[in-house]
Formats: structure tokens, sequence, C-alpha cells
């Protein structure tokens, strides 16, 4: 038996398909044929296995609520009270993601962020603990991807990738590793 989401789901694909509305509703409404992920291997951002508060007021939290997500959400970094991390490893929360790199190459990161103003329009991002690099967005109210300035050169194996807050209010929804820095 699917749950009632899934159930409601497929009987709504199955309307708007029988009357020729198209779309994907299955992530967050998201509509498939004008999907921009950039080529690579994509990770959901709630996906995260190691959330931390370094400040014990902000944190990476689980949401929905904007519309165009992929999979089963996004994280945010909340509360959303106007804190903002110029040096991100001294205040406000990070997430930490285990990869497993398939390929040796240099890599560009690709974040599909939402920021609602320009008080949340910042992100940071390390590798193993390395030292981080700030990515501010250029457009507000939508679903967005930028791109890391920094490239990484990786071999087959894990690498611990962690996301930090700059600015709360923030929210990421996936991240790509990808060879092509011109996507």
């Amino acid at each position: 038996m699917l749950p009632a989401r899934s159930l409601l789901i497929a009987n709504l694909t199955f309307l708007l398909t029988s009357f020729g509305c198209g779309g994907d509703i299955g992530d967050g409404g998201a509509d498939a044929s004008t999907d921009d992920t950039p080529s690579g291997q994509l990770t959901e951002a709630e996906t995260g296995n190691n959330r931390t508060s370094v400040d014990m007021l902000h944190a990476w939290v689980d949401a929905d609520t904007e519309v165009g997500f992929r999979g089963a959400g996004y994280v945010e970094a909340l509360p959303n009270d106007g804190e903002s991390c110029g040096e991100f490893t001294q205040c406000g929360a990070s997430v930490s993601y285990n990869i497993d790199v398939e390929q040796t190459g240099t890599y560009f990161v690709y974040f599909r962020v939402w920021a609602d103003d320009v008080t949340d329009d910042s992100i940071a991002w390390s590798v193993n603990a390395g030292p981080g690099e700030i990515l501010v967005q250029t457009q507000l109210g939508e679903w967005q991807w930028i791109r890391s300035q920094t490239a990484i050169t990786a071999q087959p194996g894990p690498l611990v990738f962690t996301i930090h807050m700059t600015e709360d209010g923030e929210k990421l929804d996936a991240f790509v590793l990808s060879t092509d820095g011109d996507q």
C-alpha cells in the first residue's frame, strides 16, 4: 500500500497528465522540463549526517515550505534572527556530508540555494576541515545554482564536505561536485 502522500502525488500526476498539464509534482513542485541541474555527483542537502551548532543558537533545520525544492526538502539556517558570521567557524551552524568521490579530478561545487533578502544571501563550504570559501547569491526569492570560485582536486574515496552558515535564513537544497566549471 502506498503512503498517503505518494498516493496523492500519483493521483495528481495522473490527473495533470490526463489533462495535458505536465510538470513533476514529486520534487517540491519542481518542473523536470526546466531542470538546470549541473552535471556531476549530486547530494541532497537534507541528507547531511552531522549537524553542529557553533553558537548553540543556530542550526541547519530540515524544511519544505519554498516551492520548487528537489527531493524531500532542503535545509535552512535557523532561527532567522539577523545573525551574520563573517568568520563562520566562530558562530552559526554547520552540516557535514560524507561523500565518496568516484574518480580522480578537479571539481567545482555548485550549490542550489534560496535567499529571501540580502541579509540571507551567503553560504560557506569547506572540505576535510580545510579553509573555506564564502559564496554570495545574485538573485533573491528563487532557487538558483551558484558555483564555487575555488576548485578542489580529489582522488577516489571519502571526503567530508561541510556547509557553514554565514547568514541565518539561507536555504540549501542540493549541491553538485562537477568537473565542468562552465555550467
